[in-house]
C-alpha cells in the first residue's frame, strides 16, 4: 500500500492531503481563515497525567466564551486560551453551567468582529443528512501553527432519524452523531490513543460545524485503542449545543450573550 503527503502554502492556506491510492481514500485537512470562525478560541490544559488536552471555546461576547468541561476541565488555573491571532487570553474566572458546560470570563476583551450565535434558528436541526459537515480542531502546544483553526471538511453528519437507530431517541436529540470514516490516519489527528501509550501523550477534541456554525463539541471520538492504522471504527458522538441552548444562556450573566 503506497501513501503521500503533501504541504501546500497559498494564501495562508496549508493543505495536508493523505492518500491511500490502492484504497483511493483522501483526507484533506486545511487551515481555517480566522474570518470563517472569528468566535473559535483554542484552549489548553494538562491533567494528571500530564497528558494535554487541547479543544476549543466559542466567544458569544468579547468577554464571555463557553466550552464542555470535557474539553475544557473545570480549573482555570490550568488552561491556557489563545486567539487565531496568537494573542494568550487569561480567564478572569470560570463557572460550570447546564451541569456539563462552563463559561469563562477573560481579562482582556477579545477583538471585534463576529461573535457566536446562540439563536435557536441558527443551529441545523439535523432533520436530513449533513454530508458537507465540517470537523474543527487545533493542534496541542509545540506546533509553530498550534493557534490555527484546523478544518475537516466533507464529513457526514447523520440525520436525528438515523441516529436514533445507533443511540436511541433520547440520545439523538442529545447528540450529533458523526459516520465511520474509512480514511487511513483520520484518528491520528486527535490522539496516539490508537498507539496502545498509556496514558495517550496528547487529546484533541473536535467540534463540528455546519454553514460556518459550530453546532457540537465532541463527547467521543470513535477512536479506539490500538487500531494501529488510525482508522474511526465506531460512530463518533458530538453534545449538541442547542440541546443544552436555554440552560446555557440562563447561566450565563445576563448581557454576557450577544447574539440570543
Amino acid at each position: 500500500m503506497s501513501a503521500s503527503s503533501w504541504f501546500c502554502f497559498a494564501f495562508s492556506c496549508f493543505l495536508h492531503v493523505s492518500m491511500l491510492t490502492s484504497q483511493r481514500i483522501t483526507i484533506i485537512m486545511t487551515y481555517a481563515d480566522p474570518s470563517e470562525y472569528p468566535y473559535v478560541v483554542k484552549v489548553n490544559r494538562m491533567d494528571e497525567n500530564s497528558r494535554n488536552h487541547t479543544g476549543m471555546f466559542l466567544a458569544v461576547s468579547r468577554n464571555y466564551l463557553f466550552s464542555t468541561t470535557l474539553i475544557a476541565g473545570t480549573q482555570k488555573e490550568n488552561m491556557i486560551l489563545t486567539d487565531q491571532q496568537g494573542n494568550v487570553r487569561t480567564p478572569f474566572s470560570l463557572t460550570t453551567v447546564a451541569s456539563s458546560f462552563v463559561y469563562v470570563k477573560v481579562c482582556k476583551k477579545l477583538a471585534p468582529g463576529k461573535k457566536f450565535s446562540m439563536s435557536e434558528t441558527s443551529f441545523n436541526n439535523l432533520s436530513t443528512t449533513v454530508s458537507n459537515a465540517t470537523v474543527l480542531f487545533y493542534n496541542d502546544p509545540g506546533y509553530s501553527d498550534d493557534h490555527i483553526l484546523k478544518k475537516i471538511e466533507q464529513s457526514t453528519i447523520m440525520s436525528v432519524e438515523n441516529c436514533t437507530a445507533t443511540y436511541g431517541a433520547e440520545n439523538a436529540e442529545k447528540f450529533a452523531c458523526l459516520e465511520k470514516d474509512a480514511a487511513l490516519g483520520f484518528c491520528g489527528y486527535f490522539t496516539d490513543y490508537f498507539q496502545n501509550t498509556n496514558p495517550p501523550a496528547f487529546r484533541r477534541y473536535a467540534a463540528l460545524a455546519v454553514d460556518g456554525q459550530v453546532i457540537a463539541f465532541e463527547s467521543d471520538s470513535g477512536c479506539e485503542c490500538c487500531n494501529q492504522v488510525a482508522v474511526r471504527t465506531k460512530i463518533a458522538n458530538y453534545t449538541r449545543i442547542s440541546y443544552h441552548r436555554k440552560e446555557i444562556i440562563a447561566g450565563m450573566p445576563p448581557g454576557s450573550i450577544d447574539i440570543v
